[in-house]
């Protein structure tokens, strides 16, 4: 009843986040609709008419055209479909319509974007490295500031305050940062499963941590599915009881002192949620100190690229890290991002059985 009278009822809804994006993108559509026949649709209905998403696909794809394929258009043309189909109920000859405009511009890759297959070949043997010591060297860059902090004051009045009493918000953020950067390296989970992870989703065992993620939570995973366990290493599970025990209480403002999240906000806005903007503090300081921009979700793929270089054959194991439910899901992703690591193993192969 309610799908027929017009409502997106269970899997056919969007989250906020994704409402948010799909808004963004129906606001590209009508702009596009608008320059192209100069005419501004005033429903949605006349911005999802087939000739117009026709002729405003091809000003989008004008628009985005740059070295790399874009699938942002064919991205606009399927919110725009799903909009025709569950919402405004638009006829099977509409909706083929639609389809064949969404074919003809559908990017052929699988997996990664050749956009970020360009930036993860930028990981050379020593940008890897720098990527693995982040967090040690931004913890060394902390540890420097505390003390000119502490030394300053002792100069200034005579008295020397403990670390934990020099540590502003913005060294805050940035231990935040690296202990956001461990958790990252141990398992790459979704950026959602970081900036929201929750303190009662940290478990000890023998002075290691282990954050374990309830299934519901993750993505492709359901209630009745396995949590997703971060393991996390000695120097990280240091790091994090660090953390807990005398960083985060002291960077809590008042009215978070009941915050469920690892991460409490930063600033005057959603006080009592978690930090948005932490994966963009992590990848802001991963360019400052590897010398590649990078968005937050690629940090995930970054992981599987990095054990890939070391071999192909952890193929396997990078499904298992990444939690791809299918070989094939892992292959799609990353068969394709460079050729060389086939030719470069091979080439190793050769020259180790090649007489001296």
């Amino acid at each position: 009843m309610l799908r027929q009278a017009g409502f997106l009822i269970g899997k056919h809804t969007w989250s906020d986040k994704t409402l948010a994006t799909r808004r963004g993108y129906i606001v590209s559509l009508a702009k596009a609709v608008a320059s192209s026949v100069e005419v501004v649709p005033e429903t949605i209905e006349e911005l999802t008419d087939p000739e117009f998403l026709d002729v405003a696909a091809e000003t989008l794809k004008e628009v985005n055209r740059g070295e790399y394929p874009s699938a942002y258009v064919t991205s606009v043309l399927k919110t725009a479909r799903k909009i025709a189909r569950d919402y405004l109920c638009r006829s099977p000859e509409d909706l083929r319509e639609i389809d064949d405009t969404i074919a003809l511009h559908k990017v052929n890759y699988q997996g990664i974007a050749p956009r970020n297959m360009s930036k993860l070949r930028l990981f050379n043997d020593t940008r890897i490295q720098r990527t693995i010591d982040l967090s040690a060297v931004l913890l060394r860059d902390i540890d420097a500031s505390i003390q000119r902090k502490r030394k300053a004051a002792h100069k200034s009045d005579g008295s020397l305050p403990k670390a934990v009493e020099v540590i502003d918000p913005e060294l805050g953020r940035d231990i935040m940062a690296a202990l956001a950067h461990d958790i990252l390296l141990a398992r790459a989970p979704r950026s959602e499963n970081v900036v929201k992870a929750r303190l009662n989703w940290v478990v000890w065992q023998d002075g290691r941590a282990r954050i374990v993620v309830p299934a519901a939570q993750v993505k492709m995973r359901s209630a009745g599915d396995a949590d997703l366990t971060i393991q996390l290493g000695k120097a990280a599970s240091k790091l994090l009881s660090t953390y807990l025990e005398t960083v985060r209480p002291a960077i809590l403002t008042a009215s978070q002192k009941e915050s469920p999240y690892l991460f409490p906000a930063q600033g005057k806005t959603n006080a009592d949620g978690h930090y948005a903007g932490l994966l963009k503090r992590v990848t802001a300081r991963l360019h400052e100190k590897v010398g590649v921009r990078i968005n937050p979700h690629l940090y995930r793929h970054l992981i599987g690229w990095i054990w890939l270089r070391d071999s192909l054959d952890h193929l396997p194991k990078v499904q298992r890290l990444l939690g791809h439910k299918r070989l094939q899901t892992t292959i799609d992703h990353y068969a394709e991002l460079d050729e060389t690591l086939i030719s470069n193993e091979w080439l190793a192969h050769l020259d180790s059985r090649t007489a001296a």
